[in-house]
Order: structure tokens, then C-alpha cells, then sequence
């Protein structure tokens, strides 16, 4: 059967440099929607949000990512947000069901994103085991099996893809920017 999973691309931008889920503090999500046969864009989210563990988030980290601590703060707060963006996903979703749940799609997001939109069910009480489909399309894998056999590009971060396939890197560390650019990667 031909694929019929609509395709979420999404991104988290944080405010922790840290690699476990203490140190995640999601600060905005922004996702496309895209129809898995044609590709054309279904839908778009984005919004910045203030973290329930505000002090966690790191100067270091906002420099990265050019938010400033006002725009956190003057963010819906987590639970709205997360709840806004479960709707969103669950859109794409026929029967509410693992199997016609949307295909998640993003730059690491096996081992960063999902992880963190899985902590974010929990907190939340939303049903994560629904959410995206069993498979998943991770354009840094998919990189690495693109061009694991070349020297160029050295790395499969999003930075270097973007400098190897000519992507601007204006607006890059923007939750929606990185998603956009992750759809061209993918597409």
C-alpha cells in the first residue's frame, strides 16, 4: 500500500545546551503538515512558549538561538502551547489511531525532538502513543545514508547540510526556519 500518512516536520528550539531530558526546556515548536504523495504543505504551526522550568533556560542557549528571555516570557505558557500543537498533529489524523497517525519527519529528531514531545505528553496528559506513526524519517540519518561514502559534507547537521545544498542560513535557530529547511532537505 502506497503511503498515505500525512508527513509532520517539526523542530523544537530550547533553552538548555544539555543533552538529557532535564536539560531540554522546549521554548518554541513550529511544524509543516505535508501530503506524503504530492508534497504540497497541508498546514503550518509555530509558537514560542514559556517552560514550566524557566530557570532552567541558559543565556548560552538563547544566544544560539536569538530568542531573548521577554519573548519567553511573554509566551503562552507550555500547556497551551503543547495542546495546540497535539490538535494540530492530531488533524492529520483519520481514525486516531498509531497506524493513520502522521509520519514524524525532522533533523535528529529520534534522539532530541521526540523525546521531548514525549516528556511534553506526559507533563500534559496527552496521549503520546498516538501521536505519530511507527515510522519515523530523520533527515540526519537519511543524510548519513545519502552521503556516508563522500567527504563532502563532513558532518550531517543541519548547519553543514545547509552550507552543502546551498540553504540560506538567514533566520537558521528559528524553530519554523529549521523546518522549513528540513522540508527541503527531505523533499
Amino acid at each position: 500500500m502506497i503511503n498515505q500518512n500525512t508527513f509532520i516536520i517539526f523542530d523544537f528550539e530550547t533553552g538548555g545546551l544539555g543533552l538529557t531530558k532535564e536539560d531540554y526546556t522546549p521554548i518554541q515548536v513550529a511544524a509543516i503538515a505535508l501530503d506524503p504523495r504530492t508534497l504540497v504543505k497541508k498546514g503550518e504551526f509555530s509558537s514560542m512558549m514559556k517552560p514550566i522550568n524557566y530557570n532552567k533556560v541558559s543565556d548560552k542557549a538563547l544566544e544560539i538561538n536569538k530568542k531573548t528571555r521577554k519573548e519567553i516570557l511573554e509566551a503562552p505558557d507550555e500547556k497551551i502551547v503543547w495542546g495546540d500543537f497535539v490538535s494540530f498533529v492530531n488533524r492529520f489524523n483519520k481514525s486516531k489511531k498509531r497506524f493513520t497517525a502522521p509520519i514524524a519527519c525532522g533533523q535528529n529528531i529520534i534522539n532530541f525532538d521526540l523525546p521531548i514531545a514525549q516528556t511534553l505528553c506526559e507533563v500534559h496528559g496527552h496521549d503520546y502513543s498516538n501521536l505519530f506513526h511507527s515510522h519515523i524519517l530523520d533527515t540526519l540519518n537519511i543524510s548519513f545514508l545519502w552521503f556516508e561514502s563522500r567527504k563532502e559534507p563532513s558532518r550531517y547537521g543541519m548547519d553543514p547540510m545547509r552550507d552543502f545544498l546551498g540553504i540560506p542560513k538567514e533566520g537558521a535557530h528559528d524553530a519554523l526556519v529549521d523546518v522549513k529547511h528540513t522540508a527541503l532537505l527531505l523533499t
